[in-house]
């Protein structure tokens, strides 16, 4: 019988150990990797999990009519039509009335305290669909009637804006719609109601002198001036932007009282969850001293 020369074995079981070797190594490595892929994917989806944002503010919750105030907001248009050029409610020359006043924004219902982590009711019930499907849209006649209106105190009526405001708060605002949404002119009430307490909030509530001269002049005015102006601090909050390093005025809104038929009545002090928000009240929140009101640009 032939056989291994001893060398010649102990020559090739070397590369052979060394091979395993390597394998075993090159296997572990591909474990290892694996491994911490694995890990980045849990730490991450336990990141989105940990950190998520808050839920949508657009998500149903309360009753119509059960609310405390309401908060009649109104932007600044010329602001709006420089950050949103193309929007189709921005057609206007910068001499016109809609460029140098204000414009309806909406009319909210809100609460004094926070309820359940809701400061306010919105899409009041829309969680029943046979019920808001009734009560979601506007009916025609509606529109047609304040169309005109609408084109002078709130150019965002006429682009969909309306819908908008009358699905998330407008639905919330006056418990006879409960009642009205079997009938089309019941609702149409009802609706003409909420629409009409906002034109006349627009037509009590002129663009002061404060506020045309500095957009006239194009110098700033004071945040305080602003607050006394509008019924001093704790009456309304101010929205503002920054841009370029300047501060302008973007949005006033002002606290109202409700009577039973969702309308408003005079105006009243603001709850304190309304005036610690980011969103109504940032411009005092920041402690802005000074914005400036802008001039239309047309392009």
């Amino acid at each position: 019988h032939n056989s291994l020369n001893p060398s010649f074995f102990h020559f090739h079981l070397f590369f052979v150990v060394v091979g395993v070797i390597v394998v075993v190594k090159m296997t572990m490595m591909m474990f290892v990797d694996k491994i911490v892929v694995v890990a980045a994917v849990v730490v991450g989806v336990l990141g989105l999990v940990c950190c998520a944002a808050p839920e949508s503010s657009d998500s149903p919750f309360g009753d119509p009519g059960e609310y405390d105030l309401l908060v009649f907001a109104f932007g600044w248009n010329a602001q709006f039509c420089n950050d949103n050029p193309i929007s189709k409610e921005c057609g206007f020359s910068k001499t016109s009335f809609q460029a140098t006043n204000f414009g309806l924004h909406g009319l909210w219902p809100q609460y004094n305290t926070t309820h359940s982590g809701h400061d306010w009711p919105e899409f009041c019930h829309k969680t029943n669909a046979s019920y808001w499907n009734k009560v979601a849209s506007i009916e025609t006649p509606v529109k047609t009637k304040f169309h005109t209106q609408w084109k002078q105190y709130a150019p965002g009526y006429l682009t969909g804006l309306e819908d908008h405001e009358w699905e998330k708060h407008g639905t919330c605002t006056n418990a006879a719609i409960l009642k009205a949404a079997s009938n089309s002119d019941a609702l149409a009430q009802v609706q003409e109601l909420y629409f009409n307490s906002q034109m006349q909030l627009m037509k009590d509530n002129p663009t002061p002198t404060l506020i045309s001269n500095a957009q006239q002049s194009g110098k700033p005015i004071s945040v305080n001036d602003i607050l006394e102006t509008f019924g001093g601090p704790g009456m309304l909050g101010i929205n503002c932007e920054v841009q370029n390093g300047k501060v302008f005025l973007n949005q006033i809104e002002m606290c109202y009282g409700v009577d039973s038929q969702g309308l408003p009545t005079k105006r009243i002090p603001c709850p304190q969850n309304f005036l610690q928000s980011s969103y109504d009240n940032n411009c005092v929140l920041e402690n802005y001293s000074q914005v400036y009101v802008a001039e239309l640009v047309e392009n």
